[in-house]
Order: structure tokens, then sequence, then C-alpha cells
């Protein structure tokens, strides 16, 4: 088989995985209902498509209080190419089919930079599924602009990637469109960390002059095609306030949003958006799975590379500042680094973290591959997961025989508040318990199928691409169940249209403008 039918076939798969993950979405049974997607998001891109349909550039918003500056607003993206999709078709099916299209893209250009590295079709299909499956990629559905930015990391980088390899500054062209497109989508911290990477990769190479006219000639070009949406912003940004030091930490990622990258539902509410305490409500699932984990610390230890060192280095660095007032590097930046004063919440450092861990994943599923000929590998591996997987088990097994005697000692205890009210009832900390648990039981019984498989391998007979199709079928299932609340049946449900006429009906007789959304005459159908 061909490389470009491999490819086209690897596209495709990728395709079929995003449109079977979102099929409920797509054929109109359910529809986005969720944080800022329905408060935020939705009634500003409808305004902006509203506008540009009327061939008007929508410079300021009137309906909100006496009026707001509008494009010089980055979130709005007016400009971002890829907004023509609910400006063209019908903007409650436009712009659902938007957010879809970005999931594939995150899986399309994540199996772009990873084969151009490991030149393994199945090997990039693992980061492909680990990216776009991933907890942070499916909880940024309702944030959009974070989600159209940080999609087009991968394919800056495997542009900027084949500049310096190839030395041909027509690729570094490329990746500057590719950069001013991620710039137009309306994501500054998906921007900063991709700018960040660049300068990382231009660091390592040694032909430090050709990287460094590369880099420059991207930003310029990159610069200058989005200056349409920049000179606004920045006027707007040079005449407000941002908060100060310790409010723009807030929401930093801590000890259960760490766990909660291997066991999904850790000390978590299924039934509250799978959150627990208030330690941060910005990202919904900071899920990576352990499989992922695993492989990007094996192609850590054993893929030595500086392409390895620099995404594992990079993903420590995302850690770390994701942390937020857990480690002083935040406060650092954030007294130091021009610019950096105006970022907020830390958590959204996660997606470099993500975005590392991904590749690496995919260099550990070809290293593995690589390692499975060593017998004396395989079973200390086996031995190695099937002892954590079977004390994992043990745990979820004993926790849940005991579970009876749980609520009679949290009789009278209370946990502190959270902002939906408090969190210290016997029956919420029941269902955290449980859920816990859970956890821990799903990622020993995963743990020791690996194993199983790990020794299967060990046969003469055994297809390596049986233990990596094994790995991969672990990103393609729905890893958590966070998502399906992202979600709402329209048959019990009036629909966002509705719910924004409710939200931004009074408008009119508030301000003395017209709403936003009209009442309609007649019943609105169900999207």
């Amino acid at each position: 088989m061909g490389k470009p039918l491999k490819c086209l076939i690897s596209i495709l798969l990728l395709a079929g995985l995003v449109g079977i993950f979102f099929w409920p979405l797509l054929c109109g049974k359910e529809v986005f209902y969720f944080g800022d997607f329905l408060g935020f998001f939705y009634p500003l891109r409808h305004y902006a498509a509203e506008r540009i349909r009327s061939l008007e550039i929508p410079l300021w918003n009137p309906h909100i209080l006496c009026g707001t500056p509008f494009l010089a607003t980055w979130h709005s993206a007016c400009f971002y190419p890829l907004s023509i999709i609910y400006y063209l078709l019908p903007f409650s099916i436009g712009f659902h089919i938007f957010i879809v299209v970005h999931i594939f893209l995150g899986a399309l250009f994540m199996y772009l930079l990873a084969r151009n590295w490991l030149k393994n079709d199945l090997c990039a299909l693992v980061a492909a599924a680990a990216f776009a499956f991933s907890g942070y990629l499916i909880s940024v559905t309702d944030y959009v602009n974070t989600l159209s930015s940080i999609v087009w990391i991968p394919l800056v980088l495997v542009l900027f990637e084949k500049a310096l390899e190839t030395r041909r500054w027509r690729y570094a062209v490329w990746a500057g469109i590719a950069f001013a497109v991620q710039v137009l989508a309306g994501g500054p911290e998906p921007v900063g960390l991709a700018l960040l990477l660049l300068v990382a990769y231009t660091i390592r190479r040694r032909a430090a002059p050709r990287a460094l006219f590369y880099l420059a000639l991207l930003l310029v070009i990159a610069f200058s095609i989005s200056a349409v949406q920049l000179v606004p912003f920045g006027e707007l940004f040079l005449n407000t306030e941002r908060w100060v030091e310790e409010i723009s930490s807030h929401w930093s990622a801590g000890p259960l949003t760490l766990a909660r990258c291997i066991f999904p539902h850790f000390l978590a509410r299924p039934g509250k958006w799978g959150l627990a305490w208030d330690e941060q409500l910005w990202l919904k699932s900071s899920y990576l799975g352990m499989a992922t984990l695993l492989l990007a610390l094996f192609a850590f230890f054993t893929v030595h590379e500086r392409r390895t060192y620099l995404y594992g280095f990079a993903g420590l660095f995302f850690l770390l500042l994701s942390l937020g007032d857990w480690t002083p590097l935040w406060s650092l930046a954030f007294r130091f680094v021009p610019g950096f004063a105006a970022v907020r919440y830390p958590v959204k450092f996660l997606g470099g973290l993500t975005l590392c861990l991904s590749v690496l994943a995919g260099a550990g599923a070809k290293s593995l591959l690589a390692h499975l000929r060593l017998k004396r590998f395989l079973r200390l591996s086996s031995l190695l997961l099937a002892s954590l997987g079977v004390l994992l088990i043990l745990v979820f097994t004993a926790g849940y025989f005991f579970r009876g005697l749980l609520p009679s000692h949290l009789t009278g205890l209370s946990l502190g508040q959270t902002t939906n009210g408090g969190f210290g009832q016997v029956d919420e900390i029941t269902e955290a318990y449980l859920s816990t648990i859970q956890s821990f039981g799903r990622t020993g019984f995963f743990l020791i199928l690996v194993a199983g498989v790990l020794l299967y391998a060990m046969r003469p007979k055994a297809k390596n691409f049986f233990v990596a199709g094994a790995l991969f079928g672990h990103y393609t299932r729905r890893p958590f169940e966070f998502c399906r609340r992202h979600l709402q049946d329209p048959a019990s449900h009036p629909g966002p249209r509705a719910h924004l006429h409710r939200l931004f009906g009074n408008l009119q007789k508030n301000s003395g403008h017209r709403a936003i959304y009209p009442a309609p005459r007649r019943p609105l159908p169900h999207l």
C-alpha cells in the first residue's frame, strides 16, 4: 500500500471517529448547551454572522449596556476564515458544524505533526486520537475561541519543521499564514503557546541564524495578515485595565485537576459537570489517560532525540505554569514578562501539556513496537502493569464493599462552599467517593488488559499492529461521560434560540435598543 493511500485512509479514519463521537449532534438529536457557549459565544458569533450577512463590518455592538466595541474584542473572530461556515449556513446548524470541524482539524494536524517526525501512520494516529479526544480539547468546546485557536498549533509546528529540515523558505511562509489564521481564531493563550514552542524549535537548531530568519519571516507574515484584528484589539487593550495578580492566578490547576489526568472522576460528582470542590471550574476535564502518560514517559526514556526532550521539557514547563499559585513560576512571569499580566486562569496552559504528551505518546507507541522483540522487556512491563492494575482493583473492591460505612462517618461534616452552594452534604460526598473508586476500577482493568496484550505480543506469530491497535482503541472510546453534559436533547429542551431570547429579550425595554433575538411570532422549531 502506497504512502498517499495510507495517509488518505488515516485521514478518513480520523474523520469517521470524530463523526461517530459527535453523531448525536450532527444528526440533530442534541445541541450544545453548556457554560459560556450559550451565554457568551452563541450571541457573540450570531451577531457577527448577522452583520456580515448584511455586508457590514461589526465595529460596535449596541445591544450591551450603552454599546461596546465588537470588532476590537478578539473573541469575536470576525475575520477568521472558517467563520464562513456559520456565515453561510443557518447559524444554529453552522455553529455546531464549526465546532466539530475544529475537533477534526485538531486530529488531522496532530496526525501530520506526528507523521512528519515518526514516519509511521499508525503511531501518528495514536498521537492524533490522544489529542483530539483528550479531556482538554473536548472541554474547550464551550470556549470556542480557545478550541478554534489551539488546533492550529500542530500545523504551524509541522510547517516550521519542514522549513528547518528542507531549508526552503516557502514552508516558513506557509507556517506564517497558518499562524495568522490561528491569531484570527481569537484565542490569546494558544497563540502564546505556539510562540513559546516556535522559540523552543528555533533554539534547539544548530543552524541558529537560518532558524532565526525563518522565525522572523513567519512572525512578520503572521502579524501582517492578522493586523486587521490585532490593531483594533491593541487599541482597546491599551485603554482597559486587567486584574491584579491574586485574581489572575484564580483557577489554577491543583492536585485534583492533576489526579483527573489519569482518573477522570477522581473525587468528582458526575451529576454536577463532573466537578468536585471549587479548585477550578474553567477546565471541565483534564483527562489524558493512563496510556497517554505511560507512552509519553516511555518515549522520553527510550527515544533519545532532541525533539523528544523538547516536547518533554516544554510539557513540564506548561505543567508548572498551569499550577499557578502552587509554584512561584506564575508570579515571576506575571511580574517580569511583558504582557503576561493580562493573562488569567493558569489552568488554560494544560493545553500545552496535552499537546506535548500527545506527540510523545505517538513516539512512545513507535518505540514500544520496536521493543516488542525483547521478551525480557515484555515480561517486566507486563508484571509491573498487571501488579498496578490488581492494586487499583483491590482498592476499588474494598472501597465498594465499605461504601455503606461512609454516610455514618460524614454526618455533620462540612467541606466548605462552592460556587453552586455547599458541598458538605453526605449524598454529594458519597457520590464523589463512588465516582473515585469507579475510576480506580476502570484504570486497573485497563492496565491488566494492556499487560495481557503485551504478553500476547511475545508469541512468535503475534503482529505488531495488534498491540498498536489495542493502544489506539483505548483513545477512540469515549474516555469520560462529562462531554454528554455539553449536549442537550432538544426533545426535552426548548433550544438555544429560545433561551437566548429569554436571556436577552429585555434589552429593548432596558436600553432603548431592539433585542438581539426578537420574540418569535410562532413556536421555534427544535434545533
